[in-house]
């Protein structure tokens, strides 16, 4: 393989990665340089730290820039064929270790439900319920937020499919036509 189809490809990812840095800066300032990075996020406090959250958003927009540089060349260039499947795997775990993270949340609002509701905070709890409070059919955010997630993987599988697909037809042609050369 060439090096100017490589140096392309790497300047394609590092122009990803400083404009994931830019507007990460633009979302949380300053504290995305830090080594932490503190999140309020419904009731949740989230201390994490800011590399994941930098190559976490570049992922995602490398698989899109890459998804639609990929069918905007009919899928015939290996590079950006490989790239596309590796961000696309990269991202759907990524996702799931995201969903695994929200399930615990999820089974910790279910266990303060479970236990009734009433709890006075000191682990006593007034039993039986109260006749003036009403069990509430509310919106979980974090079932909500999973079922989500679990949606954009699915999106993700059958993108990888089409660029594998389409990649594959456009080798088989090649090769059927005889014009088999550097691109495939």
């Amino acid at each position: 393989m060439k090096l100017k189809p490589l140096l392309i490809e790497t300047l394609w990812l590092l122009t990803i990665t400083a404009v994931s840095t830019l507007i990460c800066y633009l979302l949380f300032g300053n504290e995305i340089f830090k080594n932490k990075l503190d999140i309020n996020l419904h009731d949740t406090y989230f201390v994490t730290q800011s590399a994941p959250v930098i190559f976490t958003l570049a992922a995602i927009i490398s698989f899109i820039t890459y998804l639609i540089r990929a069918s905007t060349q009919r899928y015939t260039l290996k590079p950006q064929n490989l790239i596309t499947v590796v961000l696309g795997v990269l991202l759907i775990v990524l996702f799931s270790q995201l969903i695994a993270v929200l399930s615990y949340f999820s089974l910790s609002e279910a266990m303060n439900q479970f236990s009734g509701g009433n709890n006075l905070g000191n682990g006593w709890n007034v039993s039986p319920k109260l006749a003036t409070v009403k069990d509430k059919n509310e919106f979980n955010f974090w079932h909500a937020a999973t079922y989500i997630l679990l949606l954009i993987q699915a999106v993700i599988v059958l993108s990888l499919c089409k660029v594998c697909y389409h990649w594959g037809k456009s080798k088989s042609t090649a090769i059927s036509d005889g014009l088999l050369n550097d691109k495939i």
